[in-house]
């Protein structure tokens, strides 16, 4: 009798890996190219505000979400193909989500005194990026990765029109039109997503239950914490630091967006391939991985600080020294890959648990951190808190990864 889930073979990870993380790549080059046109055309204050605002909205999506991406994803791995009952779950997300969407907007709205048009702005984008990352993990689950990598990427890559625009119309060139712009960009890429579900997807007649998707709360945690070292990051500084200071840490923050793409691409992989095979052995990925993470550090600590000079024409050079602790933190990234797989995958329900308590109390403590340093050291201890919080992730990650992998019996090397 054929297996449900047979194993991808050497040749299907390179494929997959390959057209997965080649596809995104394209589109995290147009997201680089707009960011950065923004970030350079926009007036300071502004440039500050949209990159707060731009990274606040996919965290709070995070925490307004309750999970649900990384449960669809891990649930879904699970069943034959053409089981789920997508469509409805698609639908009935956004509907259990809503009561804790509307209370995190109201409180981001009280801490951080939103204006209407940033009020508007996080008000319409919070739904719309939850719908879209629940898709994108609805075509993962189904060995989509292709599609579910771009659409995890689409709205910023088609920021790159309006700033295109705002390079060549003064216009264009302010915080409204860019707003305006990144929600119409977030419907569109939502639409597209659900063709291709229609198109790539047979609906199935299971359902998540209301007990099942209690149990995303702990993914969202996880995932929660996880981006604390990239939008969060933003997000928290944002309460004591100036819009100005923001913009310089995002600017140079850009640079590892690539890095930020290639762990996305490699950790959804791993979740699928691991869900359906979870005793297999993989050391000499796991090996792979922590020398890519190596290399990768070392080439960012030479190239950031030229790089950025070349790209915003000397308007962030006196933050050149940011680039040590942000490189580090990518390298920290890349080295937590495994661990993390397993355990937002196949791993038993108490060491997920387990890890998501240790992940917020990392985070909770690391909120701590950043606002601390923050005030003592402006943006550069926004910086060194990241990588401190990415190295505290990886110390207590591996302990509870070799627990839950314990009584797993290999199957091949």
């Amino acid at each position: 009798m054929r297996e449900p889930f047979p194993a991808l073979s050497a040749r299907g990870w390179i494929l997959n890996l390959g057209g997965a993380t080649g596809l995104a790549a394209s589109a995290s080059v147009f997201t680089l190219v707009a960011s950065a046109l923004i970030l350079r055309v926009l007036p300071l204050a502004e440039a500050g505000q949209y990159a707060f605002l731009t990274a606040f909205v996919p965290w709070l999506a995070i925490i307004g979400g309750l999970g649900q991406s990384g449960l669809v994803l891990r649930q879904y791995s699970m069943l034959p193909p053409g089981q789920p009952d997508w469509q409805s779950d698609l639908a009935q997300t956004i509907l259990v989500c809503s009561p804790v969407i509307a209370l995190a907007i109201g409180v981001a709205a009280w801490i951080y005194h939103l204006p209407g048009l940033s009020f508007a702005f996080v008000a319409t984008s919070v739904p719309l990026v939850i719908a879209s990352q629940v898709a994108s993990s609805q075509l993962d689950s189904h060995r989509q990765f292709v599609w579910g990598s771009l659409f995890i990427r689409l709205p910023s890559a088609l920021m790159v029109l309006p700033a295109g625009l705002a390079l060549l119309s003064p216009a264009w060139s302010n915080l409204r039109a860019m707003l305006l712009s990144q929600v119409g960009a977030l419907g569109l890429t939502l639409a597209l997503a659900t063709l291709v579900l229609v198109a790539r997807m047979p609906r199935g007649r299971a359902r998540l239950t209301l007990a099942e998707r209690r149990h995303g709360v702990p993914l969202g945690i996880l995932a929660a914490t996880h981006q604390l070292i990239d939008q969060g990051l933003l997000a928290i500084a944002a309460i004591v630091l100036a819009p100005e200071s923001i913009a310089a840490y995002a600017a140079l923050a850009l640079f590892i967006r690539p890095v930020f793409l290639l762990h996305s691409v490699v950790l959804r992989m791993l979740v699928v391939e691991t869900s359906r095979d979870p005793v297999r052995r993989r050391e000499r990925l796991l090996l792979a991985v922590w020398v890519a993470a190596v290399i990768i550090t070392l080439l960012l600590i030479a190239i950031l600080p030229p790089v950025s000079h070349i790209v915003y024409a000397g308007r962030y050079d006196s933050d050149a020294a940011l680039a040590l602790p942000i490189a580090l933190t990518a390298g920290l990234l890349l080295t937590e890959l495994f661990p993390r797989s397993y355990l937002t995958g196949p791993a038993p329900r108490r060491q997920i648990t387990l890890f998501a308590a240790c992940q917020a109390a990392i985070a909770g403590a690391g909120i701590a951190l950043i606002l601390v340093l923050a005030r003592w050291w402006g943006v550069q201890g926004v910086a060194w808190a990241g990588a401190t919080i990415a190295m505290l992730r990886n110390i207590v990650a591996y302990p509870i990864y070799s627990w839950a992998r314990r009584g797993a019996v290999p199957t091949s090397s």
